[in-house]
């Protein structure tokens, strides 16, 4: 699910850890992004890529991995894009609206 916020309240990065997420960088592909784990255990957890959108604002890509990739050649992880819980990421990206500036 992709979704764009005009601005945050402060730093991309403080702004992800304030609604519990932890950043990742990736060294095989150079990307960076975020996860936030449902449970204690790595999967399922949601993953967030953040990029600059257009006149400031920051565009955001969410995606649920259940799992991690069982097998050589296949996607990195096993997301689900439009499941029915990703759908629910409103739940997840509410707290973004109500942070202090």
């Amino acid at each position: 699910m992709k979704f764009s916020a005009p601005s945050l309240p402060s730093s991309e990065l403080y702004t992800m850890r304030q609604l519990g997420y932890i950043f990742i960088d990736d060294r095989r592909t150079g990307k960076q992004s975020y996860v936030r784990p449902i449970y204690r255990e790595h999967y399922p957890r949601f993953h967030v890529y953040v990029s600059s959108g257009s006149n400031g604002g920051y565009l955001f890509d969410i995606h649920l991995d259940q799992k991690q990739s069982s097998y050589e050649g296949s996607h990195m992880h096993n997301a689900e894009y439009d499941s029915p819980q990703n759908k629910r990421s409103e739940l997840v990206t509410r707290p973004a609206r109500v942070l202090p500036d």
